[in-house]
């Protein structure tokens, strides 16, 4: 059990030697999960920062909101909790629930049990890991702010090799990314540009 008060507030965490990280709780509240003691602090430290206000931290997150900085998440029996390999990690690695082998050339629909309540004006996008990458496997996808299905992810094989993954793997990342939905309007021309039209291999080697 590691503790510690920050700006006034306790800040708590549990070992989980199952999964070897730490569940962080802010004065009794889950907050979400870290790897290192580093982590961990960084991962306090911020919280506190958008939910409460500290110094110059909330400075530098003045356009912050709690509802944008915490990311509802549900799971369905036998399904990981996403998590950053790092606090300040961009993508939430989502892992297999199931063991299968994956041959040369094909892909595998794997559902990660995991749902979210991605906020408005965001969008969660699947990308593939680099490790998995540099075996043949990648991985793209696209989660709209309203879905609120379980996550499935599409694996494909590109390598010329059989690739077996474990449940509890990790098999893509999800990053949250502000998007715009401008409404749709039809013209007759477009605003004129030094490209124009200029579309494959038009700007050269």
């Amino acid at each position: 059990m590691v503790f510690k008060v920050i700006d006034g507030h306790q800040v708590s965490a549990e070992w989980d030697e199952l999964k070897e990280q730490y569940k962080v709780i802010v004065d009794g509240k889950y907050i979400g999960v870290a790897d290192t003691t580093k982590d961990l602090n960084t991962l306090a430290t911020n919280y506190i920062a958008v939910s409460y206000g500290m110094g110059d931290i909330r400075k530098h997150r003045a356009t912050a909101d709690i509802g944008k900085s915490v990311l509802k998440v549900k799971l369905d029996a036998g399904a990981y909790e996403p998590v950053r390999a790092h606090a300040t990690d961009a993508g939430l690695d989502l892992k297999s629930t199931r063991t299968f082998w994956l041959h040369p050339g094909h892909q595998e629909f794997v559902d990660t049990g995991v749902h979210c309540e991605i906020p408005e004006g965001y969008v969660g996008l699947l990308t593939s890991k680099s490790g998995l990458m540099k075996k043949g496997l990648t991985t793209r996808g696209t989660i709209d702010s309203s879905y609120r299905g379980s996550i499935g992810v599409v694996v494909y094989n590109h390598s010329s090799e059989g690739i077996k993954i474990e449940a509890g793997q990790k098999i893509t990342q999800m990053v949250l990314i502000p998007i715009i939905t401008p409404v749709v309007e039809i013209v007759d021309e477009l605003s004129e540009t030094e490209r124009g039209d200029g579309g494959f291999g038009s700007t050269g080697k």
